[in-house]
């Protein structure tokens, strides 16, 4: 009986709780947004990029390379990267051909990716650091392709490797810290699909990249008519 009343009591005091809020926006009261235009956008960034893709059966391969990125406005940007990988073996091979007797007849060995992406870049904010300062980031999504470029080894030990080229289809996203007005940290996580004749390869990427960021000229700045009039005002008096 006790469980009874205090459940009435307590389904009461919700309801008078949801009153209150639906009388306050009765009143007129509005909900107070505090909307910040970024502070770190400029047109151009050029970036150095790492890497490390472990998904690949027969090597740890660590990407390194350059990127230029164009940002048309706060939310939209372009971007074009090449990569060289830098390859370690893996012990697959030995070990398929210690413990069975048999190995691929061929296998490939990344070498290099050119590769551009449409960015879009929706959500931006900032974080407190132990309450003692303050990073800016955005969060950003990316899609576009390329091409591969790799080779193909042959595990007789005679053949010869072959140099080939195939499409690239990339999407992924990425979360950017701004250091400051020039320089910033982005993570990112991507996959992207190669097309080698009749395989399809997925591969996962993890890389981390440093950019530096500058404006070729000066950018517009945000001009608001009503406090133009306001400012000249006060300098009349």
């Amino acid at each position: 009986m006790r469980r009874c009343v205090l459940l009435q009591v307590l389904f009461m005091l919700m309801l008078i709780s949801a009153a209150s809020v639906s009388a306050e926006n009765v009143k007129g009261e509005e909900n107070v947004f505090a909307v910040q235009e970024k502070m770190f956008h400029n047109y151009h960034e050029l970036a150095l990029l790492t890497g490390y893709i472990a998904s690949d059966d027969f090597y740890h391969v660590l990407p390194v390379g350059v990127a230029y990125n164009f940002h048309f406005d706060d939310r939209i940007s372009w971007d074009a990267r090449l990569y060289a990988n830098f390859n370690m073996e893996k012990d697959i091979l030995k070990d398929l051909l210690n413990d069975f007797g048999a190995a691929p007849v061929a296998y490939y060995e990344p070498k290099f990716q050119l590769l551009t992406h449409v960015v879009i870049r929706p959500f931006y904010g900032k974080d407190a650091i132990l309450n003692k300062s303050v990073i800016n980031h955005e969060t950003y999504f990316l899609a576009g392709g390329g091409i591969d470029f790799y080779t193909t080894n042959y595990s007789d030990g005679i053949t010869a490797g072959k140099d080939e080229a195939a499409l690239i289809i990339s999407m992924g996203a990425g979360i950017k810290y701004f250091i400051n007005q020039k320089v910033n940290l982005a993570i990112e996580l991507r996959d992207y699909v190669t097309y080698r004749g009749d395989e399809v390869v997925n591969s996962m990427w993890f890389g981390v990249n440093v950019g530096f960021s500058f404006n070729l000229g000066a950018r517009p700045s945000y001009s608001d008519e009503t406090l133009n009039i306001l400012n000249g005002y006060l300098k009349d008096k």
